[in-house]
């Protein structure tokens, strides 16, 4: 369990660093912000692409739905994921494969943490005090009001039903939570205040 933590923070550095979710210490938006996108209008369309992509796919799977994806590359020049979006609406998913061609990890695509607003529960300060690490996350979910955006999913390699997953709640200023689980399971918790 440690082993696919540590794999699954590496993949959401890799992940977080190159899609459109800014760190929680960012004072700026990520630089591939478009202000001329059109957001998505429903959820939807917010998750048409993510929702299609799962763990027994390959990457001529994914193609085969979506066509050729972009290769996005760290400064070695080495792949690190492969983003298929969305031509008409600002969404869409970034693909991270394993060395057998096979979803290793998915993240939401969308162009500006606001565009989630509209689709995303709310939540309260006193309600995100009462959730801890090791809570399952369906009491967020009851505390918060109803479930949280899925913006990240990555797949165990070692077990067929294992996966860790990111939820976000977002408040109507701008702030937000991340709530980071393993097989429903609270592992950590970011709290993203609004920017002034």
């Amino acid at each position: 369990m440690k082993k696919f933590s540590l794999v699954f923070s590496l993949v959401l550095i890799a992940l977080l660093c190159t899609s459109c979710m800014p760190w929680p210490e960012s004072t700026t938006e990520i630089p591939r912000v478009d202000p001329n996108a059109i957001p998505p209008e429903t959820v939807e369309e917010l998750y048409s692409y993510y929702d299609q992509v799962d763990r027994t796919m390959t990457r001529e799977d994914v193609e085969a739905l979506f066509g050729p994806g972009v290769e996005r590359k760290d400064d070695l020049g080495e792949v690190m994921y492969v983003a298929y979006l969305s031509d008409e609406k600002s969404c869409g998913v970034n693909v991270l494969y394993n060395f057998e061609g096979k979803v290793r990890a998915k993240t939401l695509y969308y162009n500006h943490s606001k565009d989630l607003i509209p689709f995303a529960n709310g939540y309260t300060e006193d309600a995100l005090s009462q959730v801890n690490e090791k809570d399952k996350i369906s009491k967020a979910e009851e505390l918060f009001g109803g479930p949280g955006l899925e913006i990240v999913c990555e797949y165990s390699q070692n077990n067929a039903v294992d996966e860790s997953k990111i939820y976000s709640w977002y408040n109507e200023d701008g702030s937000s939570v991340q709530l980071h689980t393993q097989n429903g399971r609270i592992t950590q918790k970011i709290w993203v205040v609004a920017e002034d």
